[in-house]
């Protein structure tokens, strides 16, 4: 099958981690034999408006696969939403005409993020007559005050999609109750990489507790240091690391040294593939205060290597996503909590059976069981298609 794969933002070599899971995805489905192309609007930040840059379509075909890239410039996404949709959807309609000169048409079109691939390719699915699918992700869907213009834009992609996924049960629930209620919504969870999978412990004289996330506010960050600092003297036998980069790494520096912590809280900086799975094995137990997840990648990642894990009760873990036996759930922004927990992991972590962690994280989002779910939704829709085309 012929996959066009359009996406809001994707990684490269000077992003490697930005949104990861749609590369995992990419990956997997050319692993199935698919033959995929991803169409990749950059979106270049509003300080560089005024600044020279190459508006050529580039064809790169490296470690992230085959894909076709065209730079656009944002002016302040937040307060000019329609501005920025306009652009993106030209730049994305662009893409896709050179895609189809170059290669020919895509049985499939499949785009992430309804702000503004989805959208974009609700355009091109009715303009074009190519099937629809899309995968929305948008952690801001989660959240009591949403946008009008996302609204809009989460609507408009429902009603051109053949199939809208969601990554997560609570991501769905909030587009039923929020935006749209009058279209089935099928959740598919991300898969986790092949090479995070079950790993023995590595005994050491110190707990090891891991974090990783792209240091924003909304990861909980702050939150985590403090309880951490509640949670055990200067002198335990216990450490937090850290890995991942992001705007909060200065401030997250200094009320480490304001503690008095440095020696027992670690910034790793930004960690690639190799070093993210070093991490996860090296560790006793991960842990994040994220304040809103649609999913939650890091966390499978750590408990597909068969890690326990202390989580808030953020929205990425809803009905069968979460098992007790992963670890612990505190509520978001609960210092006292989150301390509680801390030191409980440390007292009861004998009585976690880690290979049966990863198993059941890997019987949700192995790999080969999330590419076989998006084949069969891609069958479906190219079957109900042809049915009404006949």
């Amino acid at each position: 099958m012929k996959i066009y794969v359009l996406t809001t933002s994707y990684p490269d070599k000077l992003r490697p981690s930005l949104d990861i899971f749609v590369f995992e995805q990419v990956k997997a489905l050319m692993r199935c034999g698919h033959d995929v192309l991803v169409l990749n609007v950059a979106k270049l930040p509003t300080k560089m408006l005024f600044s020279k840059a190459d508006h050529s379509v580039q064809l790169l075909d490296d470690e992230f696969g085959k894909r076709l890239r065209v730079n656009m410039k944002t002016c302040m996404e937040s307060r000019f939403p329609w501005l920025n949709r306009d652009s993106f959807v030209r730049a994305m309609r662009r893409l896709f005409r050179e895609a189809c000169a170059r290669f020919g048409a895509p049985d499939l079109l499949y785009a992430h993020f309804s702000c503004w691939a989805g959208l974009a390719g609700a355009y091109l699915s009715k303009e074009y007559n190519i099937p629809l699918v899309t995968l929305e992700h948008n952690g801001r869907l989660l959240r009591p005050e949403i946008p009008r213009s996302m609204k809009t834009g989460v609507r408009k992609t429902i009603c051109g999609s053949d199939a809208f996924l969601c990554v997560s049960r609570g991501l769905k629930d909030s587009i039923l109750k929020n935006i749209y209620a009058d279209k089935e919504i099928t959740v598919v969870p991300n898969m986790v990489d092949p090479g995070f999978r079950f790993q023995p412990r590595q005994m050491k004289d110190c707990f090891r507790f891991l974090s990783i996330a792209n240091l924003y506010e909304g990861k909980g960050m702050k939150v985590l240091i403090e309880a951490f600092a509640r949670a055990f003297p200067a002198d335990a036998p216990v450490e937090l690391v850290i890995g991942g980069n992001g705007p909060e790494y200065e401030n997250l520096k200094k009320q480490i040294d304001a503690l008095g912590r440095s020696g027992q809280i670690r910034l790793l900086g930004r960690l690639d593939r190799a070093q993210t799975i070093r991490e996860y094995t090296r560790c006793d137990s991960f842990v994040l205060a994220s304040r809103f997840e649609t999913y939650g990648l890091v966390y499978r990642e750590a408990l597909a290597t068969g890690r326990p894990i202390i989580t808030t009760d953020h929205g990425g873990f809803s009905g069968a996503d979460w098992h007790d036996a992963y670890g612990y759930k505190v509520p978001v922004d609960d210092v006292p909590a989150l301390a509680e927990r801390l030191k409980q992991m440390t007292v009861e972590y004998e009585t976690f059976d880690l290979e049966a962690i990863s198993g059941l994280c890997l019987e949700d989002c192995a790999s080969q069981k999330i590419t076989k779910r998006l084949t069969d939704i891609f069958e479906a829709v190219l079957d109900e298609r042809g049915r009404r085309g006949a």
